[in-house]
C-alpha cells in the first residue's frame, strides 16, 4: 500500500476542504507515494533448461491507503459520516489528486471495508483502502486541434505522446469536408492506419477510442460498418502521421505516466 504527503486533495469532483476532512499520516517515518505499480513476471521452467522461458509480464494497478481526519476539531458526527461516506462511495472509478501534485491524476475505487477509528467520543480518522484503475497515473486533460479541411492529398503531421505507456484519445472529433474517406496512418507504428469510408459532406463523428464507442451527427446511423476496427493508438515518444482526406480533428486525451 501506498500513502502520500499532501493534506489537501480532490476527489470525485469534490475538494476536501469542501467535505471538512483532510489527509494525516498515522506513526513516524518518511513519506511514500506511488512509483511503479507491481509486476508478476510470467513465464515456465522446462526440465533440462536453466533459464526459464519468460512470456512477459502482468502489471498491477496502484493502490494507496489514506488516512482522513476532520476538520471540525476532529469529531465525527452522524451528519459528517454519512456525508463522508457517501462521498467515498462513489460506485465507479473517480478522479484524484492532491493539492501539491495537480498534474498527476488518479482514477481510484475504494476496496474492502472502511473502519472509523475513535477514541469513544468522536474524535478519529477514517482509513481507506483505494485501488487506481490501472498502473498509471494520468495528466489532467490534454486538448488539441488540426485544421486539415483543405487539403486534397495526404499530409504528414507529428503528435508527442509525452507520457509512459500507449495513448488512446478519449475523444477524437472528426468533421468531414466534402464526402469520402478519412485515415490516419501511424508510421511510428509499424503503418498501422486508423479509417472511416463513405462519410458524408459536413458529417461528424465522435470517437472514444480508450472506451471503443463511435457516435455520428447524422440520425439513426452507425458507422461501425464504415470503420477498419484499429482504434486510434498512439506509442511512446513522437508518432509520425499521415492523414488522407479533407477534415478537421479535434483531440482530448490524457497521458499516461509511471513514477
Amino acid at each position: 500500500m501506498c500513502s502520500i504527503d499532501s493534506i489537501h486533495f480532490t476527489y470525485n469532483g469534490i475538494h476536501s476542504e469542501t467535505m471538512g476532512v483532510y489527509l494525516v499520516k498515522l506513526g513516524g517515518g518518511m513519506y511514500k507515494s506511488p512509483f511503479l505499480a507491481e509486476q508478476e513476471i510470467i513465464g515456465e521452467t522446462v526440465p533440462g533448461v536453466d533459464t526459464p522461458y519468460f512470456y512477459g509480464l502482468k502489471r498491477t494497478p496502484l493502490k494507496l491507503s489514506l488516512v482522513l481526519a476532520s476538520v471540525d476539531s476532529a469529531f465525527w458526527t452522524f451528519e459528517k459520516r454519512r456525508e463522508v461516506a457517501a462521498w467515498l462511495d462513489s460506485g465507479a472509478f473517480a478522479e484524484f489528486y492532491t493539492a501539491d501534485q495537480e498534474d498527476k491524476r488518479f482514477f481510484l475505487l475504494y476496496e474492502g471495508g472502511i473502519d472509523l477509528t475513535t477514541n469513544g467520543s468522536q474524535e478519529g480518522y477514517v482509513e481507506v483502502q483505494f485501488r487506481n484503475i490501472s498502473p498509471y497515473t494520468y495528466s489532467p486533460v490534454q486538448y488539441r486541434f488540426n485544421d486539415f479541411s483543405a487539403i486534397s492529398s495526404p499530409v504528414a503531421f507529428t503528435f508527442d505522446n509525452k507520457g509512459n505507456a500507449e495513448l488512446y484519445p478519449q475523444s477524437l472529433t472528426i468533421r468531414k469536408f466534402g464526402a469520402g474517406n478519412v485515415s490516419v496512418l501511424n508510421n511510428s507504428d509499424g503503418g498501422r492506419e486508423f479509417k472511416f469510408t463513405g462519410l458524408t459532406d459536413g458529417e461528424t463523428l465522435v470517437v472514444e477510442n480508450d472506451v471503443r464507442r463511435i457516435v455520428t451527427s447524422l440520425p439513426n446511423t452507425y458507422r461501425y460498418d464504415a470503420f477498419n476496427g484499429n482504434y486510434l493508438k498512439l506509442v511512446y515518444g513522437v508518432n509520425h502521421l499521415l492523414i488522407t482526406g479533407s477534415c478537421s480533428l479535434e483531440w482530448h486525451y490524457r497521458y499516461a505516466f509511471k513514477g
